[in-house]
């Protein structure tokens, strides 16, 4: 009886953390951005859009991240993070406090980010500090789309792309592209 109730908080709290998991995270390789980028839509249900992916450089500054987290959380959209690895060891601490303040402030606030990190990420300053907040759904490499789905994927957004390209100048690139626009 009392290792049994000793247990049931602990399962308690497993059932709540599952039902509040709110960032998605991959851990991937250089190769394998794009795929884990487009399995992080495909779970969520929506279409993948180049304005909810933020990509990090070693050049990212605070007022970048600040802007990306307070976008992730009041914006009711699905936004990416790729390669948290790249930020600074105090931009990934000023990362994880924000996020935390906010939540703390607006517990009932809905989100969802999906972080995508190159590295090991038992390495990384703000994925450890997400991870300690129980808000993180760790994907493997069988939760993301199979070389398959990922091929027929990319044909399906390629269908309507067209790769007008030339180093000369004046041969009637823009009067091509006007012109496709014009079928459209």
């Amino acid at each position: 009886g009392i290792l049994l109730s000793n247990l049931r908080p602990d399962i308690t709290d497993q059932i709540e953390n599952f039902k509040y998991e709110k960032i998605l995270l991959v851990e991937t390789t250089n190769e394998g951005i794009l795929r884990a980028i487009l399995s992080l839509f495909r779970k969520i249900n929506i279409q993948p859009h180049i304005h909810h992916l933020f990509y990090c450089t070693t050049r990212t500054n605070s007022i970048e991240i600040r802007g990306f987290i307070y976008r992730c959380f009041y914006s009711q959209s699905f936004h990416q993070l790729i390669r948290p690895e790249l930020l600074s060891q105090s931009i990934q601490s000023q990362f994880v406090s924000l996020l935390r303040s906010l939540m703390k402030e607006k517990p009932d606030q809905n989100f969802r980010i999906g972080i995508i990190t190159t590295t090991n990420m038992r390495n990384q300053q703000l994925i450890n500090g997400l991870r300690s907040m129980r808000i993180v759904d760790i994907l493997r490499d069988q939760d993301l789309l199979n070389k398959t789905d990922f091929q027929k994927l990319i044909q399906d957004m390629n269908k309507n792309c067209t790769l007008v390209t030339s180093r000369i100048t004046g041969l009637g690139k823009s009067a091509i592209i006007r012109q496709a626009i014009e079928k459209f």
